[in-house]
């Protein structure tokens, strides 16, 4: 079986067959669009019935993975039903890594492999032919590894464009040729909005995808350079060009601007509104289900695309928590992916469910923009440095298990633990020439390998210390 290098978009003379693979990808995405569109308007009984075939549909997929095999033992799929899921074992992002040999579908792939394979992708890039792998810090600040199948990875992409086409039918701008698109993101195919981008671009048009990494400056000069009618990004980053903008130094005016990955707060949407009034398409994305939610138009917070995730809301006990009331973690079930199974599979995002209809008719169920505080970013004079530039190399470390980061005033301390030995040297020299390429010189990073990190308030993990946290905070108990 293929390791998927054959279609590695660093040759030339496997360029054609990447670009012939992409397309059938694209066209597949064009034969289910319609169908996605209309689930917009289905009503609460067939959005039951449908999860509960997708549900089945799922387990028995599962069978096919020797850790589910044996989870699911006991269960009788064919009568499965949704009342039925929260019988089931919470899955932890822990315990997912420590057995992901085993929880996946396709077999005979090592965690090994799979890192491997990620730490040489700079384009996106086919693993084994057909599938997609991406990696993911996530909230907690535990790296991950998430394999999609040919029609999951096309079920990532389905979730997002539904929305816009319905908008179009209100908002002018959206009706309109679509004009230049920039997103200001990760600038690696190990990231997922990366490689969905590259992945799912027009024939012809190769998208203009700006590492988060570069140096400020250089962002905001290719920015005026594309003069972006959609603009789409982390929310902290959208935030720093809001700043960059109102200098005068950033001259676009996008009429769409769409933050992901990280939760949208008040300030940085009130930030957007203020500097351009944009159309915003808030989304609620993860690398474990791809657009869980979506905004739409002026409507109060987000719809969860529930033809695609199951989410559940719950407490510290994993109980479910009311609508009204915001929950501790969700825990998600991804109905459209069988490479990977992600049967309540934990999230620490907080959300509230809210309890009013949808003044657009739509009865999908409906969650308060994600609550939560956006990873710091780091200043060191006029430099800003992005999280995303310690989340990727410590997220393509083998064995690492989870990270705290501690900013100091040339450079970071960083804590981590891990279930195998780390290679400190190879990996402080790929954080140290991270934070260079974002114009940070002779950055210092010292890695220390630790028994257990911090947590605050009811046991969350802060990942990210600015340098005025870092020196305030005491020591934990």
């Amino acid at each position: 079986m293929s390791d998927g290098r054959d279609l590695s978009v660093n040759s030339v003379d496997h360029r054609a067959a990447y670009d012939a693979r992409r397309q059938e990808h694209g066209l597949r995405i064009s034969q289910a669009f319609k169908d996605n569109q209309q689930a917009l308007s289905w009503r609460r009984a067939r959005i039951a019935d449908f999860q509960t075939r997708r549900l089945r549909w799922l387990l028995g997929r599962a069978e096919a993975s020797p850790f589910w095999h044996e989870r699911l033992r006991d269960i009788n799929v064919s009568s499965f039903g949704l009342e039925d899921l929260a019988g089931l074992a919470v899955l932890t992002k822990r315990e997912m890594m420590d057995n992901w040999p085993d929880l996946i579908t396709l077999r005979g792939v090592t965690t090994s492999e799979a890192y491997e394979f990620l730490d040489t992708l700079d384009e996106d890039r086919y693993f084994h032919e057909t599938y997609h792998l991406v990696s993911s810090g996530g909230s907690s600040g535990e790296p991950a590894l998430f394999l999609y199948d040919w029609d999951g990875w096309a079920g990532c992409a389905a979730t997002i464009g539904r929305y816009s086409a319905r908008l179009a039918q209100q908002y002018p701008e959206l009706a309109r040729p679509p004009g230049p698109t920039a997103n200001v993101g990760a600038g690696r195919g190990s990231h997922m909005t990366y490689a969905m981008a590259c992945t799912f671009a027009p024939a012809g048009i190769t998208p203009n995808l700006i590492p988060v990494g570069l140096p400020i400056a250089e962002i905001v000069g290719r920015l005026n350079l594309i003069q972006p009618a959609r603009l789409t990004g982390y929310p902290s980053m959208l935030l720093l060009l809001t700043e960059e903008a109102r200098a005068g130094r950033l001259t676009i005016g996008p009429h769409t601007v769409q933050p992901s990955s990280e939760p949208l707060t008040p300030e940085i949407r009130e930030a957007l509104k203020s500097t351009w009034d944009p159309i915003i398409l808030n989304i609620w994305g993860c690398s474990e289900a791809c657009c869980v939610a979506n905004s739409y138009g002026n409507d109060r917070g987000m719809y969860i695309n529930e033809d695609f995730v199951i989410v559940e809301p719950v407490d510290a006990d994993n109980q479910p928590v009311p609508p009204g009331v915001q929950s501790e973690k969700v825990l998600i079930t991804n109905l459209f992916n069988a490479a990977q199974p992600l049967i309540r599979y934990e999230l620490t995002d907080r959300v509230t469910v809210i309890d009013e209809p949808s003044p657009s008719g739509l009865e999908f169920a409906r969650i308060e923009d994600i609550e939560g505080r956006t990873d710091d970013i780091f200043s060191y004079g006029s430099i800003r440095i992005h999280p995303i530039l310690f989340r990727g190399p410590l997220a393509r470390a083998p064995g690492l298990l989870e990270f705290q980061v501690r900013q100091t005033p040339d450079g970071a301390s960083i804590d981590y633990l891990a279930n195998s030995d780390i290679n400190e040297t190879e990996l402080t020299r790929s954080v140290i020439k991270s934070l260079r390429g974002a114009g940070l010189d002779a950055p210092s990073v010292v890695l220390q390998r630790v028994d257990r990190l911090e947590r605050v308030g009811v046991g969350k993990l802060k990942r990210f210390f600015p340098l005025e946290d870092h020196l305030t905070r005491t020591s934990p108990p």
